[in-house]
C-alpha cells in the first residue's frame, strides 16, 4: 500500500470517528414546586415527590445528545425500583431516544472497533516506512577523459544498511505494541466508566441514594425560539418531570 494512501485512510478513519460538533447548552427551567440551586456555577434542578428527592443537572455531549446526571433519594418509608424504561423524555414536537446502558455499551464497542481499525492502519503505515529503512540512493555526474576521448554522464548508486533497517524495524514494532497495550486499556476504563456512571435500574431502600446519567437525544435546533425538552422520571408510580431549555 503506497504511504499517501494509508495516511489519507489514517486520516479518514478519525474524522469518521470523532465528535463533529459543537456543544449545545440547555439550563434547567423550575416550576413552582422545584428550584434551580448551583454546584461550582453549575445549575442543578430540583424536585421532590412524598417518597423521592431528584437533582438533575445538564451535561453538554454534542449537538444531537446529551447526558443528564440524576441523583435520586428515598425519603419515603417503602422501598421502591425505579428502572431506565419509567424514564422518557419529549419536546413539544416529538418524543426524544433515551439511551439504555445496553445501547451505550454497544456504541461504545462499535466506536473501539474503528479506533482499533485506525491502529491496524497506523500500523502499517509504520511497517511500510521501516521496510523502506535502510536504503540510500546516490545521484551524481562524472566526467573523464584520456587519449583525445572525453566522456560525461551520470550515474545512480543504491545501497543497504542493514543495521538501520533492523533499527527502525524494531522501533515500529515497539510503537505498534505500545498503542496496542495502550488501546486496550483505554478501552476497559472506558467499559468500567460506563458501568460505574449509567443510570441503571435500582431498588432503593429508605434513605439510600442512587446516582448516575442517562444519554438522551436532543430536539432539533430552532435559531429563533429555544429548544426545550422534559424528561419524566416514574418513580414509585409518580412522575417527576423536569424541563430544560435552550440556551442561544
Amino acid at each position: 500500500m503506497k504511504a499517501w494512501s494509508v495516511l489519507a485512510l489514517l486520516a479518514f478513519l478519525v474524522f469518521v470517528s470523532s465528535a463533529s460538533a459543537a456543544d449545545r447548552v440547555f439550563l434547567p427551567v423550575s416550576t413552582a414546586t422545584q428550584e434551580v440551586e448551583y454546584d461550582n456555577g453549575e445549575p442543578i434542578l430540583l424536585a421532590r415527590t412524598e417518597k423521592a428527592f431528584v437533582a438533575a443537572s445538564y451535561i453538554s455531549r454534542d449537538k444531537k445528545s446529551c447526558l443528564l446526571k440524576i441523583e435520586l433519594m428515598n425519603i419515603g418509608e417503602s422501598s421502591f425500583t425505579v428502572g431506565e424504561h419509567d424514564i422518557t423524555a419529549a419536546s413539544s414536537q416529538e418524543s426524544l431516544d433515551v439511551v439504555t446502558y445496553a445501547e451505550r455499551l454497544k456504541a461504545q464497542k462499535r466506536e473501539a472497533m474503528w479506533e482499533n481499525i485506525a491502529l491496524g492502519v497506523a500500523a502499517a503505515a509504520d511497517g511500510y516506512t521501516a521496510g523502506s529503512a535502510g536504503y540510500s540512493k546516490t545521484d551524481g555526474t562524472f566526467r573523464a577523459s584520456g587519449t583525445g576521448l572525453s566522456l560525461k554522464g551520470v550515474y545512480s548508486e543504491a545501497t543497504y544498511d542493514s543495521t538501520a533497517a533492523y533499527q527502525a524495524q524494531t522501533l515500529a514494532q515497539i510503537r505498534s505494541e505500545q498503542r496496542v497495550v495502550r488501546q486496550a486499556a483505554n478501552e476497559k476504563f472506558a467499559r468500567q466508566e460506563l458501568k460505574d456512571r449509567a443510570f441503571r435500574t435500582n431498588t432503593l431502600s429508605p434513605g439510600e441514594l442512587v446516582v448516575g446519567d442517562v444519554q438522551l437525544a436532543l430536539p432539533k435546533k430552532n435559531r429563533e425560539i429555544p429548544a426545550e425538552f422534559v424528561v419524566a422520571i416514574v418513580i414509585a408510580g409518580e412522575p417527576v418531570r423536569l424541563l430544560f431549555r435552550e440556551q442561544l
